[in-house]
Order: C-alpha cells, then sequence, then structure tokens
C-alpha cells in the first residue's frame, strides 16, 4: 500500500492509459520491464489517477454486491453456491493483481458475465385471459 500511497503523491492525475505497461518499455527501452510499479494498484494510481483507482473499486464492489443480490434470488442452494464460490474467486483476482493482467482481467470479466447471465429467473405469473386475449379481473 506504500507503493500506492507514492503514486498518489506524485501522479494524482495519472500519466494515461499505458504508461506503465510492459510493452512500452521493450519498445522505448528495449527491456521488458515494468515503468515504476510491479503491484496492480499504485499502477491504476499511475495510469488512471485517483479518480480512476476510485472508479476501479467502484466496479469491484458494484460486481461483489451484483452478485450478492443474485444470490438472493429465486435459485436453490447450487445455484447460491455457486455464487459464492464466484465471488471468492473474483475477491482474489481483483486483490492478487490479476485484473490488470488483459488475458486474466479477460477470464474474470467474462466469469462474472456468465454468472450473471446464467441467474435463474421465476417463472411468469399466468393471469387468466379472455377470449379475445385481455385479461380480466
Amino acid at each position: 500500500w506504500l507503493e500506492s500511497w507514492y503514486a498518489v503523491q506524485t501522479t494524482p492525475l495519472g500519466n494515461g492509459l499505458g504508461t506503465e505497461q510492459i510493452g512500452g518499455n521493450i519498445i522505448s527501452k528495449g527491456v521488458a520491464n515494468f515503468t515504476n510499479y510491479e503491484n496492480q494498484f499504485p499502477r491504476i494510481v499511475s495510469e488512471l489517477g485517483v479518480l480512476g483507482f476510485i472508479g476501479f473499486f467502484m466496479l469491484v464492489i458494484a460486481t461483489i454486491w451484483g452478485l450478492q443480490v443474485a444470490k438472493e434470488g429465486p435459485g436453490g442452494t447450487p445455484w447460491r453456491l455457486a455464487v459464492t464460490a464466484t465471488q471468492l474467486f473474483l475477491m482474489g483476482q481483483f486483490y492478487e493483481s490479476l485484473v490488470f493482467n488483459h488475458t486474466a482481467s479477460a477470464s474474470v470479466w467474462l466469469l462474472a458475465a456468465a454468472v450473471f447471465g446464467a441467474e435463474p429467473h421465476p417463472a411468469p405469473i399466468s393471469t387468466p385471459q379472455g377470449k379475445d386475449g385481455f385479461c380480466r379481473s
């Protein structure tokens, strides 16, 4: 967290997307190294600034909270266990710097999208209809 605080002090507005990527260093310096930071959080601050860092946390919290809401829906125990396992996996991925890696990031967001898309929905309530197709009370 000390690196993150240092990044906040040195680049509070960020330097722009890609400035902390290894590919840029290979092209500019011929060395496959990180520019300043190896950890995810200071890299986010260095690229996106403090507002981008806050936005990242808002996105993470919204994803975990959205899965919590989906877990409380009409699915049974297997659904709740699957969502809980997904939440635990995603929290680990969000913390372990894999979200900032393009391949790992894609797999994390695809998994989250797949679980959100698989959410069971209750059967629609049928209402009595007249011969003309309109509902009658």
